[in-house]
């Protein structure tokens, strides 16, 4: 659950990162202008990304993890169901013989420890909601009794009894380390594909996903002899995505052609163009397409053109208001 402005600012008011005066006037210059308590305090030079982290570990007495130093590998971040992870914003950071450690934003969480315990290594357990003074939370999961209403013996989830070691993490940074979660693209590729549905729409969506969650800056589509690379450009380094096989990229090439208002009986020259794409989230992204002609096809070059490419201000560049 993330912090209120309010919360927030009697936790920097109690653990003197601000005073109380400082925190009442950037409340209402955030509620003016429309942003974070947090962002108008950084905007006046009171904290810092680094001593806002340190306050709220501060607060839950828990040690800070530096995730984006020492991340996780796939391997642990899989011992918990992602939907408890995403649920309450956790993910396992180091596994011993009877230990586990637990990055978390959400440490206020009563339930948390609970959840981890049924669920380290396991498939998810359902946590029904049950509702109290017309609010709805996440209700405590009743231990399985051995025996079902019918006689027949149920299956008991086998409980991780060992220590479970807490530490703060911003919810930012565990969010990225989801993407642990995700089948490979080129999986979704052929899954699509086999049910011979609206192909290449189905594919470009994926591929636009997949590029936007993985805060990629560019899509490049590769055409080979028998098959085409996608690749993402990810802080500046190439990766490959998946591989889309030779005959269904025509209609791909087709599809982003028509969405970039380009010629679609162009073959042999280059062509330039722009997409104005709507992600999951409802907002809008702009992209730029290039399509060059080469030996195998036409090669896709797209710059997408996302908050997060674009995410300094002048305030991070050090000019002041």
């Amino acid at each position: 659950m993330m912090l209120t402005d309010e919360t927030l600012g009697a936790i920097l008011t109690e653990l003197s990162y601000a005073s109380a005066e400082e925190v009442r006037s950037a409340l209402e210059e955030s509620r003016q202008r429309g942003v974070s308590l947090k962002s108008a305090l950084t905007d006046r030079g009171l904290i810092n990304e680094s001593l806002y982290e340190s306050a709220i570990a501060e607060h839950y007495k828990l040690p800070f993890a530096d995730l984006q130093k020492t991340p996780p590998n796939a391997e642990s971040v899989a011992l918990l169901p992602e939907e408890i992870a995403r649920s309450f914003s956790a993910v396992v950071v180091e596994r011993a013989a009877n230990a586990v450690t637990v990055a978390t934003a959400d440490p206020g969480n009563t339930l948390l420890e609970e959840a981890i315990r049924l669920n380290l290594g396991q498939k998810c357990a359902q946590f029904p909601e049950e509702e109290k003074d017309g609010v709805k939370r996440t209700a405590a999961p009743k231990p399985a009794s051995g025996h079902s209403l019918f006689g027949r013996k149920e299956v008991v989830r086998e409980k991780f009894t060992g220590e479970i070691r807490m530490v703060y993490a911003p919810h930012a940074v565990i969010e990225n380390l989801f993407v642990h979660y995700r089948k490979p693209l080129a999986t979704r590729f052929q899954a699509i594909i086999n049910e011979q549905k609206k192909v290449a729409p189905e594919i470009i969506s994926e591929i636009f996903n997949d590029a936007i969650e993985l805060r990629a800056s560019d899509i490049h589509f590769e055409p080979q002899e028998k098959e085409v690379m996608v690749r993402f450009r990810v802080d500046g380094v190439m990766h490959e995505a998946g591989r889309i096989p030779k005959e269904y990229y025509e209609g791909v090439v087709n599809r982003i052609k028509i969405e970039a208002n380009m010629q679609t009986d162009e073959h042999f020259a280059a062509q330039d163009g722009a997409i104005r794409y709507e992600t999951k989230s409802g907002s809008t992204m702009d992209i730029r397409v290039s399509i060059v002609p080469i030996v195998d096809g036409e090669k896709i070059v797209l710059r997408l053109l996302a908050e997060y490419v674009r995410a300094l201000t002048l305030a991070d560049l050090g000019f002041s208001a």
